[in-house]
């Protein structure tokens, strides 16, 4: 597993893009690059250049939330990219939130990140990035949000904790490993009543897959997905009447916003089956 990670990083470093090596500025705790002309801001990694150790570079922060805006030097840039290997190696991150001024987040963007297992990924993104979450091996469930139609070759690949995964109606294309050897995957969550083609070397398991009511017979007809246990659910529209609290368990839980809770609060309000639910 050693040789493995010391492959990763060299793979890694050398995807560096041409002007990673540029100056930098340091804002709030995050280092960024400025586009004067659009008024957009990209994140970039932390890479202290006079350090020989790979493994004490990269953010020590274990919470971080990307911001829309950030000020330098009197003028407001809108954080639209996260680099390649802007989080790559960081050990202590447990948990990230991207807003939805995010277009587009690089390769490797959180490879080896082997503490994190909250993401919050933004609508405005079209694509999951080739290696983007290789190699996170606390992640334990991920929400694709809606607005996504690519999932990249080995994208979620290594992460051999991830147990759920939610695609949105948008997906279109899912790349041939895309979720390697995630061996403990033991739900998927689809919104789109038509199945897409994939490939028969996408997912490592087949566990249960939760499809929008009305579509059992189309899975059950579609290469790949017949191999899952199919179980519909009503995709929510709208809100409905409000339940008592939460106690089914069989089927997903969806915040407010239409994405699936990998998580749930005491207090707040859930869709489940259709219904608005009380935790």
């Amino acid at each position: 597993m050693k040789t493995t990670y010391i492959g990763i990083v060299m793979m890694a470093l050398s995807l560096l893009s041409p002007t990673a090596s540029h100056a930098q500025t340091l804002v709030n705790g995050l280092y960024y690059k400025f586009n004067t002309l659009t008024l957009e801001a990209s994140i970039d990694p932390n890479i202290n250049e006079e350090e020989e150790d790979a493994d004490k570079a990269g953010y020590e922060d274990e919470v971080i939330v990307v911001p829309e805006e950030i000020t330098y030097e009197n003028k407001t840039y809108k954080v639209t990219a996260i680099n390649n290997n802007a989080f790559y190696g960081c050990r202590n991150l447990v948990s990230i939130t991207l807003p939805n001024t995010i277009k587009h987040i690089g390769t490797f963007a959180f490879g080896a990140c082997i503490n994190l297992s909250d993401v919050t990924l933004p609508t405005s993104i079209k694509r999951i990035d080739y290696y983007t979450f290789l190699y996170c091996i606390a992640l334990r469930s991920i929400t694709i949000p809606e607005g996504v139609t690519t999932i990249s070759q080995e994208a979620f690949a290594e992460c051999q904790n991830l147990r759920s995964i939610f695609l949105p109606s948008t997906i279109k294309f899912i790349a041939p490993k895309a979720f390697d050897k995630d061996t403990a995957l033991k739900s998927v969550t689809v919104r789109s009543p038509t199945p897409i083609a994939i490939y028969n070397n996408i997912f490592p398991v087949y566990g249960d897959i939760y499809v929008p009511k009305g579509s059992k017979e189309a899975y059950e007809k579609a290469a790949i997905w017949q191999n899952f246990n199919i179980i519909e659910y009503t995709p929510t529209t709208g809100i409905e009447d409000c339940q008592a609290p939460l106690t089914q368990k069989s089927s997903p839980i969806f915040t407010l916003s239409g994405q699936r809770a990998s998580k749930t609060q005491s207090g707040r309000i859930y869709i489940q089956n259709g219904k608005k639910i009380i935790r």
